[in-house]
């Protein structure tokens, strides 16, 4: 997640992935270019030897199997990895992205393939937990307003002054900007970053995924509240696409949707997250 400087500097830096033979130019969907930013573990990441694995990297190689297209991948940060599906640089930004309205103003959306839930998250010792409940499995759905609101106005109130982290150009921002005007925001680069500072007390609470307390070195960490959903973060997370390639993105979703039917994968979630939550 420190995403290697090196590979910033230099730009995109591309590693091929062959899972059939194909000669054929983009356009006709027999070859595709898949961008990552292969900076977030277990999701994505760089091994040593500059090879990359993770969830994503695992379930492109299925879907491009399922597709019988010859991919390869062009690495990016998160920020340049959305614009460069625009301007071509890339033909699908392989990350399991929030599917948010902000984001649907520059670029389209596979079918959601994992839901997107979010929740604030302190340390055990938190004197936050005095005053609020660490919370069941409940979900408050951020389109029901009328129910949504007082809980995100308490919670926001218990966080006033307080510092909140999240990682730099995510939906997460977006929730905090939203919802916590009253906390002082810290941004970091990545979702690990933030657990970290949380862990080490930099910082009062932060906002992350179930899966963020799964990791063995986060048993100090819980959930205050509940986990919210929908709204600013959209009705899950999906595949990044062109908003020009209406063929692609059904090709994509036919393969995602039978991915999604064989179990495939939400079995990847539960090898690499422990678990797996569907789309609300």
């Amino acid at each position: 997640m420190t995403i290697r400087g090196l590979l910033r500097a230099m730009g995109a830096t591309v590693v091929v992935l062959t899972l059939t033979a194909g000669t054929a130019t983009a356009r006709d969907w027999t070859k595709l270019r898949l961008g990552t930013s292969a900076d977030d573990p277990p999701a994505t990441s760089v091994r040593p030897d500059g090879t990359l694995e993770g969830l994503e990297i695992d379930l492109a190689a299925d879907i491009c199997k399922r597709m019988k297209v010859e991919c390869e991948w062009a690495q990016f940060d998160l920020t340049s990895l959305i614009s460069a599906l625009p301007n071509g640089r890339i033909d699908v930004a392989f990350e399991v992205l929030a599917i948010t309205p902000k984001r649907r103003e520059i670029i389209d959306f596979s079918t959601p393939i994992v839901g997107n839930r979010q929740g604030v998250l302190v340390r055990k010792s938190s004197p936050l937990l005095t005053t609020i409940s660490a919370g069941g499995a409940d979900v408050v759905s951020l389109d029901d307003a009328a129910s949504a609101q007082p809980v995100m106005d308490t919670l926001a109130k218990a966080m006033k002054g307080k510092v909140i982290g999240v990682d730099a150009g995510g939906a997460r921002v977006e929730v905090a900007e939203r919802y916590f005007q009253g906390s002082a925001l810290r941004t970091s680069p990545t979702i690990d970053d933030v657990m970290r500072e949380l862990l080490a007390g930099h910082i009062d609470a932060a906002l992350g995924r179930e899966g963020d307390l799964k990791e063995p070195d986060r048993s100090e960490l819980q959930r205050l509240g509940p986990w919210f959903a929908n709204g600013v973060l959209g009705p899950g997370s999906g595949i990044g696409l062109r908003k020009t390639d209406p063929e692609l993105k059904a090709k994509i979703d036919e393969a995602l949707k039978a991915a999604l039917a064989d179990g495939t994968i939400e079995s990847l979630y539960i090898k690499y997250y422990h678990q797996y939550t569907p789309p609300i």
